[in-house]
């Protein structure tokens, strides 16, 4: 963390992050998020797997495992998109929202 003005004397102090912490951070957040991405596209994949690997006890299973698989989904997704609105506002005095809103629709 750096003082931009110098550590004058003023008003209260406005503490930022360097450069290279700000990028260090935002790879972080950026690398959770396209993890999460990723878990989120290969639970179908995990979803085949049991189903078929169940044989005969399918519809015994099938209720919970599909729920459970959405449920997981959509915590996945949910946590792709906090973790690009983190790496976003990373140094921020304020939240941009147009930002935000850039990034959680992919732009």
């Amino acid at each position: 963390m750096v003082r931009p003005d110098g550590g004058g004397s003023g008003p209260a102090p406005v503490l930022k992050m360097t450069d290279e912490a700000v990028r260090t951070v935002r790879q972080r957040f950026d690398g959770l998020s396209e993890l999460c991405e990723g878990i989120v596209e290969d639970l179908p994949d995990g979803y085949t797997q049991v189903t078929e690997g169940c044989g005969s006890f399918f519809a015994q299973i099938d209720p919970g495992i599909t729920a459970f698989t959405a449920s997981w989904q959509v915590t996945f997704a949910l946590s792709s998109d906090q973790a690009k609105a983190i790496s976003t506002n990373i140094n921020q005095m304020s939240i941009d929202l147009s930002g935000l809103d850039r990034t959680l629709a992919g732009g």
